[in-house]
């Protein structure tokens, strides 16, 4: 494989992240496995977007096995396997691409973050906030709402009781790891393309804001075409160290 590719396409940060200033401050860049936009050029132009950042360290994390809960019509087991094996394949596919990374580093999965020790602590009290906090219970109804109705103009014959049940489910299982773990873990900023969903911005008012607002803070991304395209040099040379001991069934 050539050491310099190109990149025909420029990230850059949306509703206002041009105006942070990022040095010496660590961020998570969020890997929906399965979407677009964490593939090929718009992978690279956003490590692109970090190197130029300024960033002081980069946590990749790998949100493969949250995808179980979008794998309709598996049995659990049979949707966490295909889980972890789109997530050994998107590293497989990507590693080189990361390579790109002139940050410090390291990529975990998304089964390392759920064996956090605080994990269980975290979720309960997500939990108990849900019981409590009406304003959190209708955001998440909304977010689901959105899902299900997009689920709904594509299969007419979906299990849309059972669908929006998994939804619930996929947000109360990320929002403990994203909000609460990522602050403690001193994690300024999470880079995702897409904008917080309500039921994540609701959550993050809720949780993050009255003790630790610059923590966790959402920047996401938009991508528009370059005239000319720039290169993208490859390292090689130097790989990370991360775990794929994810759990398999």
């Amino acid at each position: 494989m050539s050491k310099v590719q190109e990149i025909n396409l420029k990230a850059y940060f949306n509703k206002g992240g041009e105006e942070h200033e990022f040095d010496g401050k660590r961020v998570v860049l969020a890997v929906s496995v399965g979407q677009e936009y964490h593939e090929d050029q718009k992978l690279r132009s956003t490590i692109h977007l970090i190197n130029q950042s300024g960033f002081s360290h980069v946590k990749v994390v790998v949100a493969d096995t949250l995808q179980r809960h979008n794998k309709h019509g598996k049995s659990p087991g049979e949707a966490l396997s295909a889980a972890i094996r789109d997530g050994d394949a998107w590293l497989a596919r990507n590693q080189s691409i990361l390579d790109g990374l002139r940050v410090p580093y390291h990529i975990t999965r998304w089964n390392q973050e759920l064996a956090s020790d605080r994990y269980a602590e975290l979720r309960q009290q997500l939990d108990e906030v849900y019981q409590q906090r009406e304003e959190l219970r209708d955001a998440i109804d909304s977010t689901i709402g959105v899902f299900t109705e997009r689920l709904r103009l594509r299969d007419e014959h979906a299990d849309i009781e059972r669908a929006a049940a998994q939804c619930r489910e996929y947000i109360l299982e990320e929002i403990p790891i994203i909000l609460p773990l990522w602050a403690d873990e001193g994690y300024h900023y999470v880079l995702y393309p897409q904008q917080m969903t309500t039921a994540m911005a609701t959550s993050r008012e809720l949780l993050i804001e009255p003790h630790s607002p610059d923590r966790v803070r959402w920047l996401p991304l938009k991508f528009k075409k370059r005239g000319i395209p720039i290169p993208f040099t490859l390292p090689g040379a130097i790989h990370p160290n991360w775990t794929s001991g994810a759990i398999a069934i």
